[in-house]
């Protein structure tokens, strides 16, 4: 290694180190608990269940075709009449299997202690 990449490498000065050290994070900043991530599911699906009714999805079916629509780009009248309701309702969806996925890995890796602890006993 050169002086050049050790140079820039290290920080310009003590605030920029303090910066990228990240030492001290702010408890905010830790995962968030099951509890909080269940409360988060239930705001978006209020929020999903109000954009249904802006948007005019009443069934499984319609849902799917709307979502398959505004994903390939295809005319959708939903799309056109309402492009930004469209857009939250897709990222409200995203945003639920993102968080039901983190569940998901909790519950497993809960499920697995406790099959070893009952192993080990």
């Amino acid at each position: 290694m050169n002086i050049q990449e050790i140079m820039v490498r290290s920080p310009v000065d003590r605030m920029a180190a303090l910066v990228t050290s990240q030492i001290n994070i702010p408890e905010q900043d830790a995962d968030l608990r099951s509890i909080e991530i269940i409360e988060l599911l239930a705001r978006l699906r209020v929020r999903q269940s109000a954009l249904k009714l802006v948007l005019g999805i009443n069934t499984k079916a319609q849902h799917r075709n709307a979502v398959y629509k505004f994903n390939c780009g295809f005319k959708c009248f939903r799309r056109e009449k309402y492009p930004r309701e469209m857009a939250e309702y897709l990222r409200a969806g995203e945003a639920m299997q993102i968080l039901n996925a983190e569940l998901s890995e909790r519950r497993k890796a809960r499920r697995f202690v406790s099959e070893q602890m009952r192993g080990a006993a």
